[in-house]
């Protein structure tokens, strides 16, 4: 919220604006109200961001925790499947499966498989 300064009541800008005026050898009037108003200008814009960044951390604070909870339980999801598919692998090769026709070639294209679709999703 931007608002004129009194240079005359601005504790700040004063003794900045009389060091200026006797440099530039200008009314010490004018280049106080300039600062000042230039002073007020880049405290609205910190308070703007302040605000701005105040909301994005109340969101993380209210949504952050599901978020992570989210991630946990995909993980855990991940993991049981994992295992359930490492426990398939060891069922069928403890059946017997290296010696069946065909396993060589179909093992071959499910490595190509998984390797394409993992570097398509780093792709797209």
């Amino acid at each position: 919220m931007f608002f004129m300064c009194f240079p005359f009541l601005c504790p700040l800008c004063l003794p900045v604006t009389r060091r200026l005026s006797t440099f530039f050898s200008i009314f010490p009037s004018f280049i106080t109200g300039v600062f000042c108003n230039l002073i007020n200008m880049i405290l609205d814009l910190v308070n703007y961001i302040k605000k701005k960044a105040s909301t994005a951390m109340e969101y993380l604070s209210n949504h952050g925790a599901d978020m992570i909870n989210n991630m946990e339980d995909g993980f855990t999801k991940w993991n049981d499947r994992r295992e359930e598919e490492l426990e398939h692998r060891d069922t069928g090769l403890g059946h017997g499966a290296k010696q069946a026709p065909g396993y060589e070639v179909l093992t071959g294209a499910i490595k190509a498989g998984s390797k394409l679709a993992i570097w398509l999703s780093k792709r797209i």
